[in-house]
């Protein structure tokens, strides 16, 4: 089974939200759309840097970085230092 995309929302400020509608205008495409795409593009662009960021996590914690990465998207509680 293939999952649905998930929808979440934003707030941009007033200056920001102008900016991703003009932008979406000149792409052709919904804000919804546009907003989807920019993020994806971030994400993907910060990629490598997540990933170290998680195996530092895991490993502090004694974990593989599949584990940890496994607890996240599960939505199982974390264990954080105090």
């Amino acid at each position: 089974m293939v999952d649905r995309p998930e929808r979440f929302q934003i707030q941009l400020g007033e200056y920001y939200a102008d900016l991703l509608k003009l932008d979406a205008w000149v792409n052709g495409r919904t804000k919804s759309l546009q907003a989807g795409n920019l993020l994806g593009a971030k994400i993907q662009e910060r990629e490598s840097k997540i990933l170290e960021r998680i195996a530092y996590l895991a490993e502090k914690r004694g974990i593989s970085p599949e584990e940890l990465r496994k607890q996240i998207l599960s939505g199982e509680p974390i264990e954080t230092e105090d």
